[in-house]
């Protein structure tokens, strides 16, 4: 059972939630890891895509190739949590002039930052009913640092 708290204060009903245990690859399939999730009909609000070309040539002439870029882009589907995130970054930062960073994990390259534009992240926080409040806030974390991690 899952509930929402939301910005306002106010908490979601609580909802029954699917647990499901999946294989996520990267595209090169050189790295795999398994993760166990719970279904939730919307994640985060629609996530914006660098579309500023003078930008996507300068983190390609890095060496840093994006798979979320472009108008087909499908919409993000899976939230990693902080406690997978760990495992699968390789320590490798490259940061821009425009207030951007690209983080490389096992799974791709990752976009942090507002950059020229600043835009405001809007970010989904759950709560567990009779759960330690210490349990809540490593959740909370790992939403924050997922939605981030599929900011772009």
């Amino acid at each position: 059972m899952l509930s929402q708290a939301l910005f306002d204060g106010g908490i979601s009903p609580a909802a029954e939630h699917g647990r499901f245990s999946v294989t996520v690859e990267s595209l090169d399939r050189k790295y795999s890891t398994s993760v166990a999730l719970l279904d939730q009909p919307k994640i985060c609000s629609t996530l914006p895509r660098i579309r500023d070309k003078t930008l996507l040539t300068k983190i390609a002439s890095r060496g840093i190739v994006l798979t979320d870029v472009g108008r087909d882009t499908p919409p993000i589907r899976i939230l990693l949590g902080a406690h997978v995130l760990g495992s699968i970054l390789t320590g490798i930062i490259e940061v821009f002039t425009s207030g951007l960073s690209a983080v490389e994990t096992l799974l791709g390259w990752k976009i942090f930052g507002l950059g020229k534009k600043k835009q405001v992240v809007n970010m989904v926080i759950l709560s567990l009913q009779n759960i330690e409040l210490s349990k809540i806030w490593d959740l909370e974390v790992t939403l924050y640092v997922n939605c981030l991690l599929n900011f772009l």
